[in-house]
Formats: C-alpha cells, sequence, structure tokens
C-alpha cells in the first residue's frame, strides 16, 4: 500500500457523498473533508431504551446510566449498583428523485447499543456527601447505515464535462503523464488513462488544453451508494449527591467511528450500438466508476455536569462536553471501466501517431492512505425536569453546538486544510438541538414519549439539514430487574450533487426515514 501525496484529494472531496447545496461558499484548496466535519459531529442521543424513548431529554434528570454520556451529574441519582445493555433493528429507507425519475432503497442493521456497569452507594440522609456513583458505559449515538440508489436520463451534460472542466486550462498534460508512469491517484488520471480526455494538440501553446471525442449527452446515469458504521463512546465517569440538594460529576469520553463508503457509478450512452447513417456506432458505449474509502478513528474528551435540585418536583441541569480530537485514517481507492465500441482513436507516441483501438479500457488508483486529526465542537447542554411524584415527569433538553469550529489539521503524508477549515467557518453556523420528553407512571409500568429538533448546521437556509426525531417507549421495573423499549423515527431531507459544474449541476433530491427499535435489560448486581 502506497502513501501519497493527497492531491488526490481533490476528486475524492469533489465526487465523494456531497451535499453541500451552494458551491460558492467552497474555498480554493478544499479538498472535501468539510463534508466529514458534519457527518461526524451532528450526531444524535443514543444510550438506554428509557433514555432514547424521552428523546434524549436527560440532562436535567439523571438517574439513568446514560447520564455518563451526557451529563455525569445525573449519576448522582443513582441508589443502586446495575449493569444495563441495549440491543437495536435499525431500518433506512431513502426516496430518491433524479431528473424526473423516483428510485426508492433500504437497508436494515443489528447493533449493540449500549452498555452501563455502574456502582452506587447510598449512604443515607444524613451527612453532606449522600450518594456517589462511578460508571463505565458505552454509547452507539451515530449511525451511518444508508443505501442510496438513482437513476434518471441527462441531455445535457455527462461526467466528462466534469472531467474536462477539472483539467482543461488548468492541468499540465505532464502531471497526467506522471500519473500514469508513476500510480494514479485522481479521477482525472483515471480519466485521462482510460482515454476519455486527451491533450488538444491544437492548442499547445501552454500544453494543459484537454478534449473528448466522446458524446457528452444524452447519458442514462444511475449510482448505487452504500454507507456502513457507526460512532460510539465510552466513558468512565463520577458523580456525587450532596446533601440531596446539589450533584456535580465528571468524566472521561473515548470515542471511536468506523464509516464506510461504497460506490458504482455508471453511464450508459443511449443507442449507442445503433449504427448513425454513416454506418458507424457512436464511440462510446457505457463507463462504471467504482469508488471505495473507509475511514477509522480515536479520539478523546472530557465532561463536566451540576443539578441542582431545589425541591422534590423541580431540578435543573447544566453539562459542558469538550471537543473531541480524533485521530484518523482514510483509506480511499477507485477504478474506471470504460467499454467503447471499437474506436480507433490516434494517440502520439514519442511524436508519432499511433492509431489504437478502444474496447474494454480500465484503470485504477493505486490504494491511498492519509491519517489526520480531526476537532469537533464543543457541546453545551441545559435542562430543565419537572417531577410529578409518582406518577412522571415532564424533561426538556436544549443543547449548543457551534458547527463551524471543526477544524482538520496534522496530515500525513503532509498537505494542506487551509480550504476545507475556510469551508468550514463559512457553511456552516451555530446552532441549537431542542429535545422534549416525558414519563408516566402506571405502578410497575412506564410508559414514554419524546420530540427532538436538531436545528439546520447550514448558514444557507436554502440547504436544510434539519433532523426531526419522535419516540415512543414503555418499559417495566421490578425490584433488582427492569426492561424497556423504545421506537425511534427520524425524517429528514437531504440534496446530493452527482458531480460538480459551473452550471447545469445534476442533483438528486433525496426523502430518508430511519426507524430503530431498542430494548434495554439492567439488573441489580
Amino acid at each position: 500500500m502506497r502513501i501519497l501525496s493527497i492531491c488526490f484529494s481533490s476528486s475524492i472531496g469533489i465526487l465523494a457523498f456531497t451535499l453541500i447545496a451552494n458551491g460558492q461558499n467552497i474555498s480554493p484548496g478544499a479538498l472535501g473533508y468539510y463534508n466529514d466535519a458534519l457527518r461526524f459531529s451532528q450526531t444524535r442521543f443514543g444510550g438506554t431504551a428509557r433514555f432514547q424513548g424521552i428523546a434524549g431529554a436527560n440532562t436535567a434528570l439523571g438517574a439513568d446510566a446514560t447520564a455518563a454520556f451526557i451529563n455525569p451529574a445525573g449519576l448522582g441519582l443513582l441508589r443502586k449498583s446495575e449493569m444495563t445493555f441495549s440491543f437495536a433493528g435499525n431500518t433506512a429507507n431513502t426516496s430518491s428523485t433524479f431528473l424526473g425519475e423516483n428510485t426508492t432503497a433500504g437497508n436494515f442493521n443489528l447493533n449493540l447499543n449500549h452498555l452501563g456497569l455502574h456502582f452506587s452507594t447510598d449512604k443515607g440522609a444524613e451527612g453532606t456527601i449522600r450518594g456517589n456513583t462511578f460508571a463505565i458505559t458505552m454509547t452507539r449515538n451515530n449511525d451511518f447505515q444508508e443505501l442510496i440508489n438513482y437513476r434518471g436520463t441527462n441531455t445535457r451534460n455527462s461526467i466528462v464535462d466534469y472531467f474536462l472542466d477539472r483539467t482543461d486550462g488548468r492541468v499540465p498534460w505532464s502531471e497526467l503523464d506522471d500519473e500514469l508512469r508513476n500510480g494514479i491517484f485522481s479521477l482525472e488520471g483515471l480519466a485521462y488513462a482510460t482515454y476519455l480526455i486527451n491533450p488538444f494538440f491544437r492548442d499547445n501553446t501552454t500544453r494543459n488544453s484537454y478534449e473528448s471525442f466522446v458524446p457528452l449527452a444524452p447519458t442514462v446515469q444511475a449510482e448505487n451508494i452504500r454507507r456502513s458504521g457507526a460512532q460510539s463512546q465510552w466513558n468512565v465517569a463520577y458523580g456525587i449527591n450532596i446533601k440531596d440538594k446539589f450533584y456535580l460529576g465528571a468524566g472521561i469520553g473515548i470515542a471511536t467511528l468506523r464509516y464506510a463508503q461504497d460506490k458504482v457509478y455508471t453511464e450508459n450512452v443511449i443507442n449507442s450500438t445503433t449504427p448513425l447513417p454513416s454506418g458507424q456506432r457512436l464511440p462510446l458505449n457505457r463507463l462504471e466508476l467504482t469508488e471505495k474509502n473507509r475511514q477509522n478513528g480515536t479520539g478523546i474528551n472530557a465532561n463536566i455536569g451540576m443539578i441542582i435540585r431545589p425541591n422534590d418536583f423541580f431540578r435543573i441541569g447544566a453539562s459542558l462536553t469538550t471537543p473531541t480530537v480524533y485521530r484518523i485514517t482514510d483509506i480511499y481507492e477507485a477504478e474506471l471501466a470504460v467499454l467503447y465500441n471499437n474506436y480507433p482513436f490516434t494517440e502520439f507516441r514519442n511524436g508519432q501517431p499511433v492509431i489504437r483501438v478502444l474496447s474494454n479500457e480500465r484503470a485504477r488508483t493505486d490504494v491511498i492512505e492519509s491519517r489526520y486529526t480531526m476537532r469537533t465542537p464543543m457541546r453545551i447542554n441545559g435542562g430543565a425536569a419537572f417531577l410529578l411524584g409518582k406518577r412522571g415527569f415532564v424533561s426538556a433538553d436544549i443543547e449548543m453546538i457551534d458547527y463551524s469550529t471543526t477544524r482538520f489539521s496534522n496530515p500525513n503524508p503532509d498537505f494542506s486544510f487551509a480550504g476545507d477549515n475556510a469551508t468550514i467557518s463559512s457553511i456552516y453556523r451555530n446552532a441549537l438541538n431542542i429535545r422534549l420528553g416525558a414519563e408516566a407512571r402506571l405502578g410497575n409500568y412506564r410508559l414514554r414519549g419524546g420530540y427532538a429538533l436538531y436545528q439546520n448546521p447550514m448558514r444557507d437556509n436554502n440547504d436544510n439539514r434539519s433532523r426531526t426525531f419522535i419516540t415512543f417507549g414503555g418499559g417495566i421495573r421490578k425490584q433488582d430487574f427492569f426492561l424497556d423499549a423504545a421506537l425511534i423515527t427520524n425524517f429528514f431531507d437531504s440534496q446530493y450533487r452527482v458531480y460538480r459544474l459551473p452550471q447545469n449541476e445534476p442533483i438528486v433530491n433525496m426523502s430518508s426515514s430511519r426507524i430503530g427499535l431498542v430494548v434495554t435489560a439492567g439488573f441489580s448486581i
């Protein structure tokens, strides 16, 4: 596996799963990592089914193992030691509309959603310190499982237009020739190696002009995108109870991320096998671009929190989670297969014309590996809870997160994140996430419901990335055992840019729905 200069990322970033609608705010030199900035920062609530059943509104409530993740002060409200574990099943469905055609796709996955072990000490109603809890938990707080398909007939442009736009007048012939000799590391290099773009010899004054003999439209464009992976966090936290009035807590989080994306993009030229009046056929039949991307990382953060309980009916709480600093390994490779209709093409070798009959042309990049640091935003949570005696509670949270503060740094091999960091500052903004939840108690039984609105993180209001969650749950609680379940629904719309062009960019409009079922079992220890 070769470790190469990351100038290849200009291609990866452009053709990756790109959801930015306003290209005018993309800074020169941006490599596409600004997409990762949002993907890995816009997490969701996770944890026990009780916590998810109330849409994560637990900042002031506490008394749940997930407090180690959201507000460790809530651990101080636990009275006895317990072990908890949660399993989840999730469906992700996407409806895509592209050039008037609609396509649907979906998938399902099972996962271990939460683990918790906490040791609590109840010191009674006397003294200053009336209880404390030490907890170790694992929380899955982001899920990347998704399957997307789209298909449509494009009469305006082709991906070949993108290759020409990226190279013509910008990339010297010598640079792409070097890729052919030393290893391909860009999508433009793949297009050059398979004759989709070629030197424009009649304009050789600068030796950076390109042309294509391929008819650029109409083509049937289609793509299959499969994404998988998750973000999780292990927390080690401690919370104390001071006179049943004040609760304080702090902890350390070890975060992990795994992200995989496999893409197969195809273009089929319409009537490519039908002879023209001259008896010849169109040069190109079809092309297929396959891309594979893998990202794995480990990070660290810390959190502190407090809860004030002025009486038995009301609590207020606040917590702060520091930025998570990840070290990420990124592995990328791509292959381009182009099927020509036995097209005679004249190329120049050592200044002499040579006719080559193009049929099945293939090229692939080297396996390209890079490592870098990503710092996600700080999170500030505030909340209030109203206790209704033994009848239940109502809880509300508000979370502030400034997505524009995500930063990339320390690349290996050395390259510049300046364009991506500037883009992050210009396209993202501070956002508020609102979570509301309630629980009704009917003896040993519990009924729960919740609503969460994750505000749009984009400065451009026309590019809406807000998220809406509606949750339901219930459970049964015995002396030394409890069993909870929660149903989480999430709906959102988004756009996918197939490739970038100065105008008439092909855009896919998508509506997504995700439904998850979480089951948690807990035991006294």
